[in-house]
């Protein structure tokens, strides 16, 4: 049965009033995303992909072992020029951490830097936190379902379903006037 079919007496709409996304029909998949405006929720133990420019970023967060839910460790990987296969000789990788608790802060505030891409984070639970992307370029896209393995991304990948920044805000924009 088709996912569209299911859904559409929970949102209350036909297809041709929900919004469109990077200019394609509706997707329940982009709709049903953790992607909110600013805001991207990512899967702790998976990696989310981001894409910037022309590149490609796969980002791999855990709890930090020191500090549980307050802080996290995270490995990402670059494809410079973009493309699918981590696991080529071109792929620069790097390590970084962050630190929140409570309302002291170890830096001012916690970042995810993956090469050029740097977001902001912030705590969610043990399973999931926040990565803030309104100050990263306005190209920048997600993936709106993280990957188990890294070397799944080359066969799993399906370049119709990213999700851009810029779509996401202008969609807002759209509810939020026809919604005054």
């Amino acid at each position: 049965m088709n996912l569209l079919l299911l859904i559409l007496p929970l949102l209350g709409s036909d297809p041709s009033e929900l919004p469109a996304v990077d200019g394609l029909p509706f997707s329940p998949v982009a709709e049903l995303s953790p992607i909110q405006g600013d805001t991207v929720s990512v899967t702790y133990h998976q990696f989310t992909l981001f894409r910037s420019g022309s590149d490609t970023f796969a980002i791999h967060i855990l709890p930090h072992p020191k500090y549980g839910e307050d802080g996290i460790t995270y490995t990402w990987y670059r494809l410079p020029g973009g493309g699918r296969d981590f696991l080529s000789r071109r792929v620069e990788i790097g390590h970084g951490e962050a630190r929140e608790s409570g309302a002291t802060r170890i830096e001012s505030v916690p970042v995810v830097q993956a090469g050029t891409l740097r977001m902001e984070w912030s705590k969610g639970n043990r399973d999931s936190g926040w990565l803030y992307w309104r100050d990263a370029p306005k190209d920048v896209a997600v993936y709106p379902s993280p990957f188990k393995r890294l070397e799944d991304v080359a066969t799993s990948l399906d370049s119709d379903r990213w999700v851009s920044r810029r779509s996401v805000l202008e969609n807002e924009a759209k509810q939020k006037k026809k919604a005054e």
